[in-house]
């Protein structure tokens, strides 16, 4: 170890070396490489080569060979050296601007909340829905296809036919009965949360709470959860979500359109989870009609049997329940709604109060100092989304893509494809809530 006056001496040494070197990396970016051109005296009986080294008021100071430098007034030269020397000093000043500018841009760019234009995915591959009457390993693979594709709309398409009149009668009933209010201010809440992170995810990125993050929990900060608040800021957008269209549209071009906008945030945010196949199936039984498939998900394995309805293939215990549940929905469109949309609300409106301070910060340091007062009642809804996207960027389940695809999916022997959406959606919010209300003791 080096005695003390040593390693100040060192430390001085490198911190002449670094401010040199700074000088002279700006000397270089500001200077335009210098070139020799003669020089004529008024009478042209003397001619130099020297490099012009910038023009002072009436002189221009040239650069000899030997290294000395002179100043020779520009009276003194002939006509074409006077005319070089201004077009000399023009091409270099503004050489110099330009430099000084683009100086200046890479400042404002390094300083900005993000880049300009936001990165946006890359486009979907081609949406296929599922075919009618296909072998069922056909089909599954047409599912899980357009699922890894980002296309939501395949749970709706694999649905017979009669099963996606239910829903869209249900969803109609239910829309009517929600509360405006509590329906924007839910959505409008996740919307601006998303805007907020990708509008500024260089400010976010930079955040201490990030950067303080282990390794493999930064990464899926840098990656996954910018493309997630990609996929809620161009998903929910307010005007996409206005209620009056689920009471009056086609619930099937409603989702079409949501769709299409967020389609290739999902197909990044399968590719960034390193999903190479959301399932592995393998048939091991059909007989008239009825299948009994292994499914295997993120080393999870389970048997389901599958039976054929209107030419779709459909979890048996699906197919069983399928009318007096969607009858049940119809009768009471209201309870089971309700009660998920106040547990979600629960859950983001903590939120709400502190958006502002993020959306009037000025710079990265505003910013990080109001994430601090967002980041206490959002992680609970951060560590529900991680959860959601796979418990951790590596290993685990979170290494197949869609992580805990199957806890959502499959419960009581039914398919992941084909789990009730409204009873699954109320379990997670109610799960958030409770976890919430935990850390919140845990806090006292």
């Amino acid at each position: 170890m080096l005695h003390p006056v040593a390693q100040h001496f060192v430390a001085q040494h490198r911190s002449v070396i670094y401010r040199v070197s700074v000088v002279l990396v700006a000397t270089t970016l500001i200077c335009p490489p210098l070139v020799a051109e003669t020089w004529t005296s008024l009478r042209g009986t003397h001619s130099v080569d020297a490099k012009m080294l910038g023009l002072w008021g009436d002189s221009v100071i040239l650069l000899l060979s030997n290294g000395r430098r002179v100043s020779v007034k520009l009276d003194a030269l002939r006509s074409e050296s006077r005319i070089q020397a201004r077009e000399l000093a023009r091409s270099m000043n503004s050489s110099r601007e330009e430099r000084i500018n683009a100086l200046k841009g890479q400042a404002v760019a390094a300083a900005a909340p993000a880049p300009n234009p936001l990165p946006v995915p890359p486009a979907a591959p081609q949406y296929v829905p599922p075919q009618p009457n296909q072998p069922p390993a056909n089909f599954f693979a047409q599912v899980d296809q357009a699922l890894a594709s980002g296309h939501i709309l395949a749970i709706y398409d694999s649905l017979p036919p009669s099963y996606r009149q239910d829903v869209n009668e249900i969803v109609r009933a239910s829309a009517q009965q929600v509360d405006p209010s509590t329906w924007a201010g839910l959505f409008g809440t996740v919307q601006r949360l998303g805007d907020l992170i990708e509008t500024r995810q260089k400010w976010f990125v930079s955040s201490p709470r990030v950067q303080a993050l282990p390794p493999e929990q930064r990464v899926m900060a840098e990656g996954p959860l910018i493309t997630l608040a990609g996929l809620l800021r161009v998903g929910f957008q307010p005007e996409a979500m206005q209620l009056e269209k689920l009471q009056t549209m086609d619930f099937r071009q409603w989702l079409v359109e949501r769709d299409q906008a967020m389609a290739p945030y999902l197909a990044q945010l399968f590719h960034q989870m390193g999903g190479d196949a959301i399932r592995q199936i393998n048939i091991e039984s059909d007989n008239n009609g009825v299948v009994v498939a292994s499914i295997n998900v993120g080393g999870s394995q389970k048997k389901v049997t599958y039976v054929m309805v209107e030419d779709y293939w459909v979890p048996k215990s699906l197919a069983d329940q399928w009318s007096a549940s969607a009858e049940a929905w119809k009768q009471d469109p209201r309870s089971n709604l309700v009660a998920a949309l106040t547990a979600a609300s629960a859950s983001v409106q903590p939120i709400a109060p502190f958006l502002d301070a993020l959306a009037s910060s000025r710079d990265a340091g505003s910013f990080h100092q109001a994430m601090e007062s967002v980041f206490t009642p959002a992680e609970t809804i951060v560590t529900s989304v991680a959860a959601l996207m796979g418990r951790g960027a590596a290993g685990g389940r979170g290494a197949a893509g869609y992580g805990s695809y199957d806890d959502m999916m499959y419960e009581d022997d039914m398919d992941m494809l084909y789990e009730d959406e409204m009873d699954m959606e109320m379990e997670m919010e109610m799960e958030m809530e409770m976890e919430m209300e935990m850390e919140m003791e845990e806090d006292m």
